[in-house]
């Protein structure tokens, strides 16, 4: 028998869309122009994603965070 089930495919760890953002939040969030963070995607260093239905690109906030170095203050 046919199963009616719409079949998907989602990956085994699934990425949340509110997880996910552009070009434009990526650089406000990290203190960087979007043309930096373009570079970053080019270069290898920064993992984007194209996300189906969406228009543009999309980062990950994981990913995003990567790139904030924490500062310590000398002594």
């Amino acid at each position: 028998m046919k199963s009616n089930a719409r079949r998907t495919n989602r990956p085994t760890t699934p990425t949340n869309r509110k997880n996910l953002l552009t070009i434009k939040q990526t650089a406000e969030y990290v203190g960087y122009s979007e043309r930096t963070v373009y570079n970053l995607i080019n270069s290898g260093y920064l993992p984007a994603y194209k996300v189906r239905g969406v228009t543009g690109i999309r980062i990950r906030h994981e990913d995003a965070e990567g790139l904030l170095v924490p500062f310590r203050a000398a002594a």
